[in-house]
C-alpha cells in the first residue's frame, strides 16, 4: 500500500512537471482548488499541451515527448501516425482536450464540450466500494474530484482554416440553442414524457416486460430495438456467473445513468445541450454531407425531435435470474 501511495504522488509530480513544461488553458481551471476542503489533497494545474506535427511526432513545450519521458525516467510514446494526423486535419479538428473536472471527465473538440463522463464524490465512492479488492484504481477514485488536470492535443491547422479557440463561446452555439429548446419544450408540455420498461430475463435469454413476453412486444413499432435485448442462454449464464443481478439504464436531459446491482456508476453527461455539439462538429467536418442528410431535415431534428427526446425520462430496468 505504501508503494502505491508513493507511485500515486510520483504520478502527480510527473503531471505537474509536464504541465509547467508545456501548458494551455484548461476549462474549469480553479474549480477544484476553490471547492476542496482546506486539508484536502489538491492538484489544480493548466492543461498539458501536446503538439503534433504532420508526421505524427509529438512534443511538449518544444521538447520531443520521448525526451521528456526519458528525462523523467518514464517512457512516453503516443501511437499516432502521419495518417492519423492527416485524417483529423481533414475533419477540421484542430485540438482535442480531456479535462478532469469536479463533475467528471470533460471531452472537448475544437473548444466545444461533447457528451462526457460525469460523476460526483458520492458516485465515485460507491463505484470504489463496488470495485474494492478487484482493481488498484478503486483506492484512487474517491480523490478524483480533487484533481484538476487535463491534456490538450494540438494538431496542425489546415491551410486556410481559421484557428479555433481552446474554449469556444457557449453563448450562441448549437449546445445553448438545444438547451433552450429543451426548456421551451418542457414549458409547453407541462411535464416530462416518461417511458419505463421493466425487463425480467428468463434463463433461456427471453424476457417479459410488464407481463408481456418478448415475442409479442417485438412485433410492435419499437420491435427492432426491443429484439436487441434478447440474449442467448450462454450469455445469461455468463452474466449470472459474473454476479449481475440488475442493470438500470436511465436517460434524461442530464444524460445516461447506469445503476449496476444497485450501485450508481459514472454517467454519460450530455447536459447543457452537449449532444448538439457533436452534430455541430460533424457538420463542420463535412461528415453530415457524406451521409446525404438534408440540411433542412437536420435542422428540424435539432429543433423538435432532439429536444423532445432529451427532455424525456426513459428508464430500462433489467433484472437477471438466479440459478
Amino acid at each position: 500500500m505504501q508503494f502505491k501511495r508513493i507511485l500515486f504522488v510520483a504520478s502527480l509530480l510527473l503531471v505537474a512537471v509536464l504541465a509547467l513544461t508545456g501548458c494551455a488553458p484548461r476549462p474549469g481551471a480553479g474549480e477544484v482548488a476553490t471547492r476542496a476542503p482546506a486539508d484536502a489533497l489538491v492538484v489544480d494545474l493548466p492543461a498539458i499541451a501536446i503538439d503534433l506535427a504532420d508526421d505524427g511526432s509529438a512534443s511538449v513545450g518544444g521538447i520531443p515527448i520521448a525526451d521528456v519521458g526519458a528525462a523523467l525516467g518514464v517512457p512516453i510514446e503516443l501511437p499516432i501516425t502521419a495518417e492519423n494526423v492527416a485524417m483529423l486535419k481533414g475533419l477540421g479538428i484542430q485540438h482535442l482536450q480531456l479535462v478532469n473536472l469536479p463533475s467528471g471527465l470533460g471531452i472537448f473538440v475544437n473548444g466545444r464540450q461533447i457528451p462526457s463522463l460525469g460523476w460526483d464524490a458520492e458516485t465515485l465512492k460507491s463505484t470504489a466500494d463496488a470495485l474494492a479488492g478487484q482493481t488498484s484504481l478503486a483506492s484512487l477514485l474517491p480523490v478524483v474530484t480533487q484533481l484538476g488536470i487535463g491534456v490538450t492535443l494540438r494538431l496542425p491547422v489546415a491551410e486556410g482554416a481559421t484557428p479555433a479557440p481552446l474554449v469556444a463561446d457557449a453563448s450562441d452555439s448549437a449546445a445553448s440553442r438545444l438547451a433552450a429548446s429543451q426548456e421551451a419544450f418542457l414549458a409547453e408540455a407541462g411535464s416530462r414524457p416518461t417511458i419505463s420498461i421493466p425487463i425480467n430475463y428468463n434463463l433461456d435469454g427471453t424476457w417479459t416486460a410488464g407481463g408481456f413476453p418478448s415475442s409479442v412486444l417485438e412485433n410492435t413499432p419499437i420491435g427492432p430495438f426491443l429484439s436487441s435485448l434478447t440474449l442467448t442462454p450462454t450469455q445469461i449464464q455468463r452474466d449470472i456467473k459474473a454476479g449481475i443481478e440488475s442493470i438500470d439504464l436511465k436517460l434524461n436531459d442530464q444524460g445516461l445513468a447506469i445503476v449496476w446491482n444497485g450501485t450508481q456508476l459514472p454517467s454519460l453527461d450530455w447536459s447543457g445541450g452537449k449532444l448538439a455539439s457533436v452534430i455541430e462538429v460533424l457538420q463542420e467536418s463535412g461528415m453530415m454531407d457524406s451521409v446525404g442528410l438534408d440540411p433542412a431535415m437536420l435542422q428540424q431534428l435539432l429543433d423538435t425531435a432532439l429536444p423532445m427526446l432529451t427532455s424525456s425520462d426513459i428508464s430500462i430496468e433489467m433484472t437477471f435470474p438466479t440459478e
